[in-house]
């Protein structure tokens, strides 16, 4: 009786070490771990036609037109993007070195345009974005060099505050959080 106890205290120390082990490699093992806390879909609301694919340059020329300016900006030596400026406040940034252009960023200054159930967006109050996001995946982060510049992830979005004087949103950036757009590489992926 004695040895089977042993055989299966044994079994069990091999069984939950094999589990930790497992749990270890594949939490290491995937370079991103999204947590939404707040709102899925910052995209769909910014797009005109809501079941369009954003990510793809001529699907997004179709569902909102054209824009009312075009420009390009070489930002390095491998990063050239392409700005879509439309009259109701939305810039969309694409990377155009990449075929086929690779979407970077939609930038907002519309208070048209509100994400979830607390309405968030231009005109916004900095306490009601602290309240709303305190529970995000790294919480909300104050830009070091722009006192008014605030990041926070929520999913697999970065989305970047911009407060005025008074303490309102009057500008949002919304990006892919493993794209590197502007924010001096606050997130970078695992190597």
């Amino acid at each position: 009786m004695c040895m089977s106890k042993k055989k299966e205290n044994k079994r069990r120390v091999v069984k939950y070490t094999l589990i930790i082990f497992l749990s270890v490699f594949i939490y290491y093992k995937c370079p991103y771990r999204y947590y939404t806390t707040y709102f899925t879909d910052y995209y769909q609301v910014v797009m005109k036609d809501g079941e369009a694919d954003y990510m793809n340059y001529l699907t997004l020329l179709k569902a909102n037109g054209k824009p009312n300016k075009i420009w390009e900006e070489q930002l390095s030596k491998n990063l050239v993007v392409r700005y879509m400026k439309y009259d109701d406040g939305r810039i969309f940034v694409f990377d155009i070195k990449k075929q086929p252009y690779r979407f970077c960023r939609v930038e907002i200054t519309n208070p048209e345009y509100r994400f979830g159930r607390k309405k968030i967006g231009i005109g916004t109050s900095k306490k009601k974005i602290e309240k709303v996001y305190k529970k995000s995946y790294r919480g909300l982060h104050q830009d070091e060099l722009r006192k008014h510049k605030y990041l926070v992830e929520d999913g697999n979005r970065e989305i970047v505050f911009y407060f005025n004087e008074d303490y309102k949103v009057n500008k949002i950036v919304i990006g892919d959080a493993e794209i590197y757009h502007g924010t001096q590489g606050w997130k970078r992926k695992k190597k």
